[in-house]
């Protein structure tokens, strides 16, 4: 990131962190539970989401950037209201009907606006941002976002050349189950 931002890149970091949320809440003794994909998300996994995933962006960006000669700030998505969201509905399909099912998985949000303004005050002090993803409402209520997702939606509202997923994940498949090795915006409509 830091060469990146010496060619005169300007690069954001949107990070996740499942797995490590997910070790944090069994040393707790809580068990994650997941809803089609989704972590559900109470209040106390909420708090737990937050520690992870602010500590994740402050212990292991800045120092690196710092040792590599850049300067990088852990920010989260409620900050200066970067990321706004609103609690997600969740519709799962159910055997034997033909209606889908909504069901709760808590505080998981999905990115309904962001305000770049914050992005784009530390890029102009030549910092590279570092987001956590986790959204606010006009209530003040905070949500668990989708890292994958909120990158997009920063990467939109930055109008981003590229957008680049470092993942565990293998990625993005076609019908047929094969790697996409790149996507533009036709391929992504079939």
């Amino acid at each position: 990131m830091v060469f990146l931002k010496y060619l005169g890149i300007n690069p954001v970091v949107v990070h996740g962190g499942g797995p490590q949320i997910g070790a944090v809440m069994e040393r707790m003794g809580l068990k994650p539970r997941f809803i089609d994909g989704h972590r559900f998300t109470d209040e106390e996994t909420m708090d737990i989401v937050e520690m992870v995933l602010a500590a994740r962006s402050t212990r292991t960006s800045w120092p690196r950037s710092q040792r590599a000669g850049g300067k990088a700030v852990g920010l989260s998505g409620k900050d200066g209201f970067l990321l706004q969201a609103r609690r997600k509905k969740l519709q799962v399909a159910r055997a034997g009907t033909d209606q889908p099912e909504l069901v709760d998985i808590g505080l998981v949000g999905e990115v309904t606006a962001v305000d770049p303004d914050v992005v784009r005050a530390l890029e102009e002090w030549d910092f590279i941002p570092v987001i956590s993803p986790i959204g606010v409402d006009l209530e003040g209520h905070t949500y668990n976002l989708n890292a994958d997702t909120a990158a997009a939606a920063v990467g939109a509202a930055l109008k981003a050349q590229k957008l680049v997923y470092l993942t565990d994940s293998e990625g993005v498949l076609d019908k047929n189950g094969a790697l996409i090795p790149t996507l533009d915006r036709a391929k992504t409509r079939s």
